[in-house]
């Protein structure tokens, strides 16, 4: 079997005028953002496993997917077999399971660097002084049911800046403090990135991810 470093499922013509086409539905797309690539992974009996490539950088040959579940459940049941033109081993559990893990680690680095570069402020006093100068995205710990009551937070929800993720250890871990309940991502292009990093956790949670969680705080702040 020959292996290609490029893209499948996706014409010359596309590949040319810079879209990609989703092997679930078909659609060609010219927004990467909207699109998760899956790797296939040749294996010893002449077909593919697969590995999911958030950041799109990840060497062999590729394939392009919506990053929505219908998509991605259609990909594994007909759309990578079909564009692989092989048997694919893969269904939509293994592959929402990737998505999941991979889009917590994102969050989870996006976070540290927010962290290192002096763009976040933790806890729920920074976080007010932080609002009190801008429109920072506000990122609150899934269990933490008193900062979600916060009335920063609660403007920031109404104005659709606030997001949950994680829990209060989770988040104090990344910042190598205790537990932190809340805050406050003041650099607009990180602040995208994990909006969008946890929008896919979400979507994608299985049992044991970070999105999979839903107690108080997650209940207020969506």
């Amino acid at each position: 079997m020959q292996i290609m470093n490029e893209p499948v499922g996706i014409s010359k013509r596309a590949r040319r005028a810079g879209t990609r086409s989703c092997v679930g539905c078909g659609a060609r797309v010219e927004e990467r953002r909207e699109l998760i690539r899956i790797v296939l992974v040749p294996d010893a009996d002449d077909g593919f496993g697969v590995a999911v490539d958030l950041r799109g950088t990840a060497p062999g040959r590729g394939a392009w997917v919506h990053a929505r579940q219908s998509c991605v459940q259609s990909a594994a049941r007909k759309g990578l077999p079909r564009a692989a033109k092989a048997k694919v081993r893969v269904d939509y559990q293994t592959l929402a399971a990737q998505i999941a893990a991979q889009a917590d680690r994102r969050a989870s680095a996006l976070v540290g660097s927010a962290w290192r570069a002096r763009r976040l402020a933790a806890g729920a006093d920074a976080v007010r002084a932080a609002t009190t100068t801008g429109q920072p995205l506000l990122l609150v710990a899934r269990d933490a049911a008193a900062a979600a009551k916060l009335s920063q937070v609660k403007q920031a929800q109404e104005d659709g800046r606030a997001v949950a993720w994680g829990t209060k250890s989770q988040l104090g871990a990344l910042l190598g403090r205790g537990e932190v309940g809340v805050v406050a991502i003041e650099d607009d292009g990180i602040a995208e990135a994990l909006r969008h990093a946890i929008s896919l956790s979400v979507s994608f949670a299985t049992t044991g991810s970070v999105g999979s969680a839903a107690p108080e705080a997650a209940k207020q702040v969506h």
